[in-house]
């Protein structure tokens, strides 16, 4: 995949490592404001607001990982095991 095709839709998901999805983000973030205070106003654009999705809850991230059969270890006091409240 080429950079001038992540904004069309013929993909529902990219994978890359972290350091360059974080990269991505934050652009996408970036643009998103500039065209806002620009006065730019398209539903296209709506699509990159992060307050439109939230953050996701990282322990359901991992329990997912786990049961599709990974192992991470990331913080000393996590178990994916261990059946949580939350």
């Amino acid at each position: 995949m080429e950079g001038r095709e992540l904004f069309r839709d013929n993909v529902d998901v990219i994978v890359c490592d972290g350091f360059v999805g974080n990269i991505v983000l934050k652009q996408i973030e970036a643009m998103y404001r500039v065209f806002l205070k620009r006065g730019v106003k398209d539903p296209y654009l709506d699509r990159f607001n992060y307050e439109n999705y939230g953050e996701p809850d990282p322990c359901i991230i991992l329990q997912f990982l786990s049961d599709m059969g990974y192992r991470m270890h990331c913080h000393p006091e996590y178990d994916p095991d261990v059946e949580t409240d939350s």
